[in-house]
């Protein structure tokens, strides 16, 4: 007659199995992030969880060594019980009964219960599974140094909890299912582009930069600058590529009215700011802020002047273009026919995309913000006229070429 106690025993042995087994899938499914939500909400049991996953490869070395025991158990006193009641057909009889109890019950069932509710378990079982992390320490502890000393090499490399592909994977997913406010999306997509994008992609070319002579004198700059309507501008000695100070219109009209208006403007400029053009945007962002410049001079790998950036400029490629109110808006693209466009370095990929109705993003090449960024990435060189590249439908080719600055390009369909 069966021995109902030992068969009690099992019984519970393979609810413990199918425990371990249940919370190894709900506690390791559960990423980094949401824990620290759930442990930020206060939810009950999320202290333990979030204690837990703090020390994950002791988490997962205990609830192994719980799992084996319970199934080593199980199956001893299976086999045990199977002998006493069949004699020497029991082994074969208990091994495959307790394979198949094991597999559907202690297995396949409670790992796919905690895949589906894997925060609702991992909260309910966090507490229980912590105090047997502290009961199996000396077994637990051992074993990961034995681990640790095998696995050497293969620890040095670390994966990050979440990579950028995989942020940008979740943006499109939240977008789809309208979870991320459109704005809220392109703001955190400006913020990862700019780790890419590098200041020349961004600047203001040096043919295009307004600059102030230095050995103008307050009176004179004012007049200069008003006329151009810029705030901001860069002192020079004799060429572009000497620029000596940045002066602010601001500060010239206080000197004005202290009746300074004929000391030399650079007595009052600021030291200028120099910067690679490889330097990436987001760095660039910071390192203004943090010395309170509003502009920076970018320069060559030969150290000449290739161009300035403003705060502005740096802002905009993450929040999108600021209008100001006084701005004229001019198109940068001129429509040749359905097919074909003409722009120029600085027209914006946007654009682009909205002319042709196309994405640069489904074909992986949305790294850069304008044509420059296109050309420079595919040509591994400064622009000449006649080159061309193809790249996601379209056919870019050179026209014009003004002091190394891209003035034409020709866009077109294929």
């Amino acid at each position: 007659m069966v021995d109902f106690v030992s068969l009690t025993v099992l019984i519970v042995l393979v609810i413990l199995s199918a425990i371990s087994s249940g919370s190894e899938t709900a506690l390791v499914s559960l990423n980094k992030i949401k824990v620290i939500t759930l442990y930020e909400q206060k939810k009950r049991g999320s202290g333990s969880l979030f204690r837990l996953k703090k020390e994950p490869k002791k988490l997962i070395t205990t609830i192994l060594i719980w799992n084996n025991l319970v199934n080593i158990s199980a199956a001893s006193l299976a086999t045990s019980i199977a002998i006493k009641e069949f004699g020497s057909n029991g082994l074969g009889i208990a091994t495959g009964v307790m394979t198949l109890t094991i597999l559907i019950f202690g297995e396949i069932i409670p790992k796919s219960y905690s895949t589906v509710n894997n925060e609702k378990f991992s909260l309910i079982i966090s507490r229980p599974i912590e105090i047997i992390v502290k009961i199996l320490s000396p077994f637990t502890i051992p074993l990961m140094r034995l681990s640790d000393f095998l696995l050497r090499d293969s620890n040095k490399d670390v994966t990050p909890t979440l990579t950028e592909d995989e942020i940008k994977t979740i943006l499109d997913v939240g977008e789809q299912e309208n979870i991320i406010e459109k704005h809220e999306i392109e703001y955190i997509r400006g913020v990862l582009k700019s780790g890419d994008t590098t200041a020349r992609e961004v600047m203001i070319p040096r043919k295009k930069m307004f600059v102030l002579d230095s050995k103008m004198d307050v009176n004179q700059s004012i007049t200069e600058m008003i006329s151009s309507g810029y705030t901001r501008a860069p002192l020079i000695t004799e060429s572009k590529d000497n620029v000596v100070g940045i002066v602010h219109l601001k500060q010239m009209l206080v000197e004005q009215k202290k009746g300074k208006g004929e000391v030399g403007v650079l007595q009052i400029s600021r030291k200028p700011i120099f910067v690679s053009q490889r330097e990436i945007v987001g760095n660039l962002l910071r390192e203004l802020q943090s010395k309170r410049v509003h502009m920076a001079i970018v320069l060559d790998e030969f150290e000449g002047v290739e161009g300035l950036l403003t705060l502005e400029d740096l802002v905009e490629e993450i929040v999108g273009e600021i209008i100001d109110e006084s701005e004229n808006v001019f198109p940068t693209i001129k429509r040749v026919d359905h097919n074909t466009i003409i722009a120029t370095g600085e027209t914006k990929i946007e654009e682009i995309e909205k002319y042709f109705k196309m994405d640069f993003k489904k074909s992986g090449k949305y790294d850069f913000s304008n044509v420059n960024g296109i050309l420079h990435n595919f040509l591994k060189d400064i622009p000449r006229k006649g080159d061309t590249i193809e790249t996601s439908g379209l056919l870019f080719v050179v026209d014009e070429i003004d002091n190394n600055t891209t003035d034409k390009v020709s866009i077109t369909k294929i």
